[in-house]
This record gives C-alpha cells, structure tokens and sequence, in this order.
C-alpha cells in the first residue's frame, strides 16, 4: 500500500480533515479508515502520518507574504498587522514616531494611550486572555521599566504579548547619553520568554515575526524587543512581511496514544480519582470535552487554586471548587488528572499532593510538569485533544451499566456534598446580608441579582474573594479574570483589555481600595477618553485585609500588642468618587447595603450608554486584627515645629 496514493481517495478525505481539525478522536479516526477497507495496520500508520507535526501551511492560492516598500515605519507596521495586531497599547516615545506616522491613516489599527506604562501591560494582559490574540505594547526608554510590574503578572500566567521600545542609535551608543543605559534587556530578562534588539534595516520584519513567534510557542509568555531609533527613522526599505499563520506553531499536539490508553486503565482502576482542571482548558477551548469526560465516569473535579481563570462551570454537580491539600471530600484521591494546571505549592514540609496519589499531568507547561511532584505520566499534549481521546477510551473500556454505576454512587455522593456546600454559604451571607459595613457576601449577591449572565469579571480582591462563590463561572455563564502573582494595579487595566476583546459583554472591575490606589486612577483617563465602559466597584475598607491576617496568622508582636504596623491605609480615608469626577467617570459611593442594587443597575445602564462607571462601596474589614485602626503615626510637620 502507498499512503500517498490515499490522499487522493474521496472517500479517505473526510475523516482525515476531521482528525486533523480535532473534531474526532483516534480510535474514531482509525475505526472509519478500516470502514473503508483498510488493514488495522494499515490504518495505524497512515493515523500516524496524518498526526505527524506539520507546519500550518496556507491554503492554496493564498497570499501569505509579500515584498513591499516603504519607510521602515510603514514595514513595521504592516508586519504587525499581519501578526494579527488591531490595538497598539502605548505611551508616546520620540523615537518611534514613524510608527505612528505609518498608523496615521490604518483604518483596520488602533491606538489606545496609557498615562502610566504598567497600565499598558495590564491592558495588553487582559486582552490577551480574553481573546487568545498577542497584542503588542511599545513605550518610551525610561518607562520600560514600569511594564515590568505587570509583565510580571504575565510571564507568571503565560500571557504572550510583545513589549517593545526604541533603542538609541548606534551613534549614541555606550555614550552615557541622554535616557541611555547599557544592557537594557538584561532589566526584562527575569520576566520574558525571550529578549533582541533589531541589528539591521532588513531584519526588522523578521525580528518582530520572530518575537510574536517566541511569545504564541507554549508556554507562552512576554518577549521584548528593541529596535534603534535610527532603524526605525530608515526612509526607504524593502522588506518581506508575511502573516503569523506561517511562523507560529499548532496547539494540536495530539496525544500518544500509549498515553491514553494508560490514564484511562489508571483511572478505572482507581478508588478514588479526581480531575484537576486548569487555564489550558480555556485557553484552548476545551471546556465542553473536559465536561463530557467527568460526567462520562462521574469525576468528582477541582479546580487549581491558583488561577487566573475559571476552566469548568462552577455550578456543575460535579465541581467541588479549588483543591485543597485536606480535602473534605473526596478525603482520599489515589489518582489524580491534571488537565493543563498548576498542582500546588507546598506551604510547609508537607506535600499539598500526598505521596500516595498517584498524578498525571497533560499540558503544554513543561517546565512545571514533575517541578515538585512525581508523575506517573507527563503528556506535552493539547488538553483538547487528549480529552477527546481519552473520552473515546474509556468508552471503550467500560459497559454503559458500570456508568450508570458510577452515576448513582460517586456521582450522588459527589452532587451532594457539593449541594450542602452551596447551602451552608447561602446561609453565611443571609447572615451577613444587613450588615454595615456592607459585607462582601452582600455585595456578590447583589453583583449576581444584577450583573449579566455572561458577564466578565475582573478580579483583584485578596480578602473579598468569596464573593467568587456565589458567582457562576464557565462557558455560556459568567467570564473570570485574575492573576496567579496578584501583583497590585492590574485590575482595571486588565478590565479595559477584557472589554476590547469582548465588545458585547458587560465587563466588571471588582478590586480592592489598596488596589486601585496603585494605578487604577490613571486607568479611569484612558476609559474615559476611549469611551471603554466598564463597571468599576472599589472594595474600600482602609486595610490590606488579606495581608494582615497572614501577617498576624504567623504569631509575633504586632497580634500581641494589637498593633497593626502596616496594612491599615484608612486614614488619610480616600474619596474614590472624587478620583473619578477628576476625569470625568461617573460615580458613586454606597453605604447602606439597600442601595447596592440600584446602584449596579445605575452603572449598568452607564455603560449601556458607552461610558465607564465607577462604585466606592465601603466594605467591612475582616480576619485578623480586623477592628485594629492604629498604625505608627508621623507628622513630618510637627516634627520640624518640635525643632523650631
């Protein structure tokens, strides 16, 4: 047999593209080749061939470069575009500007301008994860270094983006001149997946393709590039550009099948096995299998605890919330599946996987596959793909009688442990609901009353996350966004770069005051003068809350002498409402817990009207040292009155 000569098969031609889009499985793949007469053999290899890495080449007739003049900032520009670039977060650098003569007149590109580059990247890290696309920054020399901040939020979640500066030109270089310092890239280099600086004219296209390559390549993360301002300022150039499909890799790795076939036998074998889900889920759109999979045998599933999105539906009968290392229930996994998650940290000498559970791990994050815990597989595999698989396996492997088995024992057990958690939480915030300070159980119950089912939350609350019970998350419900750093100042940031993705959904910034006061009031100019109309609700109590009780939970003197040294920020009291009304947002505070709804639904309509709205709710303190307001007091002026 000639497996060239099959190709050319009509017959053959359906299931192949169907395997290769990931629309079926392997065992599906090869059981309609032998339907169309081919040896089991036979269809093993030809499977084998068709799954072998290939590049994405494109379609035929297709125009996938070109050789074009022009000004080496209308080059740059077009390869941008082909990189699938709409938004160009920046804050304005003289050397670049032929980047922005070349924007003057691009329909099809936009410019959005941050007072403060940290907000570009948070931005830039918002965008990303809500519409799977590398956006690109680029700033001035000396404030490269504020994109550090949030660019390290993303390196730690994986975000791609490309952050870009112009460097000086080589007459200027090792000068010590004007905004110059050596070794620049070094500064990124704890935070990027990759570093360069353009050497030539006619490298520069192949610099920016190569950066946006680095940046997609699992997984992923920022890459900065630097490009001399007399590069950028070369007036007549002939460059290849040519679009990202031709330079960046497939997600589509499938699994081995030997793989498979293993975790579904260790699955089955298992007592009590659980599925550990995290961001690659989203990431590659595969919530929908990993669903299918748990209810298939009834795994009881637990999200990553630290995350920086929602990758299962938080109301599934199934869903038991983040893993922990004491787990109620199931009180003993022995097998445990992590599709495309970060297993946890130990705090102390003890593990927060137990020895005993047997782990394995599916994800593109191959360097943190088997960093802390052995496996007994590690698959650098899509999720996606590997779910379909293994879905296909374990149907194979099991009678529809043993499924429901499982339905009416693990999952009826599962079901209903999850059912008395959401019970006792309900009563704990009716318990709370007329409290004043409001209570965060009282502010998520009316965000859920009144946000839009499929609404996209923002998250930067430390103490207030458990308002996140009471919302639900996944596919077809409510979006969230966080980071796994919870690095301060993305928040609102982030929320912009969410709605750019998402247009049509209602995108709310929920945070913290100590939050905001990092840099959310320089986000509010750039919402307001882009018209970006987000809800913004700041959670003001006066306190680090969350910092405070770990402080106080480690013992030491400050519990002891009920003296809180430094996470009490409530005096001088900030006025939120006053921030916003400096930069035109429309606003509110809310006191009383009565008023909450309204108040959403006032910025709801805001934002249905295209402008951004922001909510100062006083909010209680709460945890440890919560009732503690003193802190080491200083008066620079009194002081100089004492010397004089």
């Amino acid at each position: 047999m000639k497996i060239t000569n099959l190709t050319d098969s009509t017959q053959i031609k359906g299931p192949v593209k169907d395997f290769l889009l990931g629309n079926i499985g392997r065992r599906t793949f090869l059981n309609r080749l032998t339907a169309l007469g081919l040896t089991a053999t036979a269809a093993r290899q030809y499977s084998q061939l068709v799954a072998a890495p290939a590049g994405t080449a494109a379609a035929a007739g297709e125009t996938s470069s070109a050789v074009i003049e022009g000004t080496a900032g209308e080059i740059f520009v077009e390869q941008l575009k082909r990189c699938g670039v709409r938004f160009v977060f920046f804050n304005p650098s003289t050397g670049d500007y032929p980047v922005f003569d070349a924007l003057m007149n691009r329909s099809d590109m936009q410019v959005v301008l941050a007072l403060q580059e940290g907000v570009l990247t948070a931005m830039a890290d918002g965008y990303a994860k809500a519409s799977g696309k590398i956006p690109f920054v680029t700033c001035a020399r000396p404030g490269f270094p504020n994109t550090l901040v949030h660019m390290f939020n993303a390196y730690k979640d994986r975000t791609p983006m490309v952050v870009a500066i112009d460097q000086s030109g080589e007459t200027a270089r090792g000068r010590w001149g004007f905004q110059e310092v050596d070794d620049l890239a070094k500064v990124a280099e704890p935070f990027t997946r990759w570093r360069w600086e353009t050497r030539r004219p006619e490298t520069m296209a192949e610099d920016i393709r190569r950066a946006f390559k680095f940046a997609a390549t699992p997984p992923g993360g920022p890459v900065f590039l630097m490009v001399p301002s007399n590069i950028l300022g070369t007036k007549s150039l002939k460059a290849e550009v040519i679009d990202q499909s031709q330079f960046t890799l497939s997600s589509n790795v499938r699994p081995d099948t030997g793989e498979v076939e293993e975790v579904a036998r260790q699955l089955l074998d298992a007592t009590s096995p659980a599925l550990f889900v995290g961001s690659d889920i989203y990431r590659l759109g595969a919530e929908k299998e990993v669903v299918r999979l748990a209810e298939l045998i009834s795994l009881p599933v637990v999200q990553e605890p630290s995350r920086w999105t929602n990758s299962f539906p938080t109301d599934h009968p199934l869903y038991l919330g983040s893993y922990r290392a004491n787990m109620r229930y199931p009180a003993q996994v022995d097998f445990l599946l992590n599709l495309g998650g970060l297993l946890p940290v130990p705090r102390g000498a003890a593990p927060a996987v137990p020895r005993s559970t047997r782990i394995a791990e599916v994800k593109f994050d191959v360097e943190n596959s088997g960093r802390i815990y052995p496996s007994v597989l590690a698959s650098p595999s899509s999720v996606k793909l590997f779910a379909r698989d293994l879905i296909e396996a374990l149907e194979s492997r099991t009678t529809e009688d043993r499924r429901r088995k499982l339905r009416d024992t693990r999952w009826a057990q599962t079901e209903e442990f999850s059912r008395k958690v959401r019970e006792s939480q309900e009563i704990a915030a009716q318990s709370r609901s007329a409290d004043v300070p409001i209570s965060h159980e009282r502010l998520a119950l009316e965000l859920r009353a009144n946000l839009d089912p499929q609404a996209c939350v923002v998250h930067e609350v430390d103490s207030g996350s458990i308002a996140l019970n009471y919302l639900t998350f996944g596919q077809d419900k409510m979006g969230y966004f966080d980071t796994t750093s919870a690095i301060l100042g993305w928040g609102v940031g982030a929320a912009m770069g969410v709605k750019l993705a998402h247009p049509d959904r209602q995108v709310i910034s929920l945070l913290g005051d100590g939050a905001f006061l990092f840099g959310g009031d320089q986000s509010l100019w750039t919402a307001k003068r882009y018209n970006i109309p987000i809800i913004i609700v700041v959670e003001n109590n006066g306190a680090y809350d969350g910092e405070r009780t770990r402080i106080w939970s480690r013992g030491g003197e400050q519990p002891k002498a009920g003296k809180d040294m430094t996470c009490f920020i409530g005096d001088p009291r900030v006025q939120f409402t006053k921030l916003a009304e400096a930069y035109g947002v429309a606003s509110e505070q809310v006191t009383d817990p009565k008023d909450l709804g309204a108040a959403l639904r006032r910025a709801a309509n805001s934002t249905r009207d295209g402008e951004p709205y922001l909510l100062d709710v006083v909010i209680s303190r709460r945890g440890l040292g919560a009732d503690k307001i003193w802190y080491p007091a200083y008066s620079l002026a009194e002081e100089r009155k004492r010397k004089v």
